[in-house]
């Protein structure tokens, strides 16, 4: 179990529901189902490539629309900075777009699964662009990755930090293993306040890895 200060920012920054729960309890049926029946697949029969676990994962879909694309979640509210943007894309037409702007802000999805166990392996891969990123000290823009314990006490988490300076699109991989019987997946665009510069991200993929 990974013992790192991103643990405290974790439970520092609590996930408190926004107005962004009612939006993603009202989601179509179909977007539903087809969440469901990919994580049950892919952790359950162990399809490493097939089933993506992420939903909307490269932010095509804003239904309602103010900007942030369901079924992501944020905390506190984001500025208009901050939102879905159909003028860069990796894949498709869009990508979210998060402007550094030294405060602690995130963007984030919760993948619940069938509880299990110890030993289980996940991969998270996106891809993501770069502009002026001035990265500041431990308060670092990053994307992160978690297995989250039965009862939500503890957690495996892996990160990428944003590279500093310009980057164009590149793809990034994240590998994590469980330590315990875990029944959630997380991924979280965060910045604890410091950064300056923009990040888009794009085609966000998590699939379990075959044993």
């Amino acid at each position: 179990m990974n013992t790192s200060p991103v643990k405290q920012s974790l439970a520092k920054y609590s996930f408190k529901p926004s107005r962004r729960f009612l939006a993603a309890v009202a989601l179509s049926a179909f977007a539903v189902a087809v969440f469901t029946a990919n994580a049950h697949s892919a952790q359950a029969r162990g399809l490493a490539a097939a089933a993506n676990l992420v939903v909307n994962g490269s932010f095509e879909t804003d239904s309602e629309p103010d900007g942030i694309p369901e079924p992501w979640f944020y905390g506190p509210p984001l500025p208009p900075t901050d939102r879905r943007v159909c003028n860069q894309s990796y894949a498709g037409a869009c990508s979210f777009r998060m402007v550094g702007d030294g405060t602690v802000k995130w963007l984030y999805q919760d993948m619940d699964l069938t509880p299990g166990p110890t030993g289980d392996k996940y991969k998270l891969t996106f891809w993501m662009k770069g502009k002026n990123i001035d990265q500041d000290g431990f308060d670092l823009l990053r994307i992160q990755f978690f297995i989250i314990h039965l009862g939500g006490g503890s957690f495996d988490v892996i990160e990428q930090v944003v590279p500093a300076g310009n980057t164009a699109w590149s793809k990034y991989s994240l590998s994590l293993t469980s330590t315990a019987d875990y029944d959630t997946l997380r991924v979280r665009i965060f910045q604890e306040g410091g950064p300056s510069g923009k990040l888009w991200v794009d085609k966000v993929k998590a699939v379990a890895v075959a044993p």
